[in-house]
């Protein structure tokens, strides 16, 4: 079976909307505060004068607390509207519900008061997750022939990296770790094609790659730089990029695992 990454077109409709930082009292708003699970209407009951607010809930049933304690980033008017809407299947970029990146996904469904369900690449449907539209943005895109793809083109003699296990040996405890070992070479060519021999002594996966950008902002992780997706004889996706000179990285979407590879050519 063949298996391949189609980035679908986004589709969207941009609306305009204007930021507010500042609130008064019986200003009709919503608000999301870590126990919350969407965002909920809500009235300014007071200024703390400290930049946080305390907010009335509309509909207080499900939450322990029926005025919450809110800051800013917390709060957006009751008649916000999203900048993009998407469409199922778009690609997206996914941002914490206080702004940081997470990673990037497709949305699946099109749920109710603007919320989106969406699979993060390379994870299982357990880390399906339903986001709100504020928390969405187009999906990043990278050239095929910026550097840091091109950096992956040719033939890698690959590594996979032994991960420490935690031994305790009477009182005390150690770390020991092995040396790795040897895996089979993997080929990046320039025209968008891949040949990759994951697996001792089985015919090779030939495919074709495709280019995964860095999510801005994010400062770790397998989505913080510019790379490729390749996949294994099992389908499983893995992003190939620059670690240093004529050395890679290949590590497993929405895993640790991690080969690294030095260039034989």
């Amino acid at each position: 079976m063949k298996y391949s990454i189609v980035l679908l077109s986004i589709m969207f409709l941009v609306v305009f909307t204007e930021a507010q930082t500042t609130w008064k009292v019986g200003d009709r708003v919503q608000v999301k505060t870590s126990a919350m699970e969407k965002w909920e209407n809500a009235t300014i009951l007071r200024d703390r004068g400290d930049g946080s607010y305390k907010a009335t809930l509309d509909d207080p049933a499900n939450y322990a607390d029926a005025t919450p304690l809110v800051y800013p980033n917390q709060i957006r008017s009751v008649n916000a509207k999203p900048a993009t809407i998407f469409a199922i299947n778009s690609r997206v970029d996914v941002y914490l519900s206080y702004g940081d990146p997470k990673g990037r996904a497709t949305v699946l469904e099109i749920i109710d008061s603007g919320r989106y369900k969406v699979r993060y690449d390379g994870c299982k449907a357990y880390w399906d997750e339903v986001v709100d539209w504020s928390q969405l943005k187009p999906v990043t895109y990278i050239s095929s022939d910026d550097p840091d793809l091109t950096a992956t083109f040719g033939k890698w003699a690959m590594f996979v990296y032994s991960y420490p296990n935690t031994v305790l040996k009477g009182n005390d405890i150690y770390r020991e770790y092995g040396p790795g070992g040897k895996a089979p070479p993997l080929l990046i060519n320039a025209n968008g094609t891949f040949v990759w021999y994951d697996e001792f002594k089985k015919p090779p996966v030939n495919g074709k790659w495709t280019a995964h950008a860095k999510i801005e902002g994010l400062k770790m992780g397998t989505e913080s730089v510019n790379g490729i997706l390749i996949y294994d004889s099992r389908g499983n996706y893995w992003k190939v990029y620059k670690d240093r000179a004529d050395h890679i990285e290949a590590r497993l979407m929405c895993s640790g695992e991690t080969q690294g590879g030095t260039r034989i050519r």
